[in-house]
């Protein structure tokens, strides 16, 4: 498509006349709005009929072609940022998704906005309430992509020194320290939150 629109903006810059381009340019919507209708043009008539490529292709009920409108579906995305002694669980994103290879912390994803409280928390967490504590919770920050509107916040969990952690029930996941989670190729959601951008 990029490369159509150049060539048609290369071949009108060489048709419009310097001294008159209003005159001209003025004459090629009347010319689209009368003559050369989108799917109804008035072919018989025209002047252009013996050397309109369209209408040598039998083109002229699909040209122009409309670009589609993408529907974004929108996305909630709740990440527990789970600290247990001085780490931070993440693991790396499936094959199947998004920012797949790239590395996240916990996630909840819902189909809309929803309180902590309401939320499925994994099993160590919903059967151990008191060995954890809300440390922060950011606002909702929304994060534009070509097909999805990502709603997300951040929920940092702090895990008390008398939890029991065990990795084998986090499917995935593991435990990083700072420096190791600077090194870790992660979606720029991440970056930002890090960097303090998110808060």
């Amino acid at each position: 498509v990029a490369s159509t629109i150049k060539t048609i903006n290369k071949i009108v810059d060489e048709l419009i006349p310097a001294d008159n381009p209003d005159i001209f340019n003025q004459a090629i919507m009347e010319f689209g709005a009368l003559q050369c209708i989108p799917n109804k043009p008035n072919c018989d008539s025209c002047i252009f009929s013996n050397s309109c490529v369209a209408r040598k292709n039998h083109l002229q009920d699909i040209i122009p072609v409309k670009n589609k409108k993408i529907v974004k579906k929108t996305r909630y995305f709740n990440y527990l940022v789970i600290e247990k002694d001085d780490k931070l669980l993440m693991r790396k994103r499936p094959d199947n998704d998004i920012w797949r290879g790239l590395f996240e912390f916990f996630l909840l994803e819902n189909p809309n906005r929803t309180d902590i409280d309401q939320m499925t928390l994994p099993d160590e967490l919903a059967l151990n309430p008191q060995k954890w504590n809300i440390i922060d919770e950011s606002p909702w920050h929304k994060h534009i992509l070509t097909h999805q509107i990502i709603m997300c916040r951040f929920i940092r969990i702090r895990l008390g020194a008398q939890a029991i952690f065990n990795l084998s029930h986090w499917n995935g996941y593991d435990l990083y320290t700072p420096s190791e989670i600077d090194s870790l190729p992660k979606p720029i959601l991440l970056v930002k939150y890090l960097g303090g951008k998110i808060i």
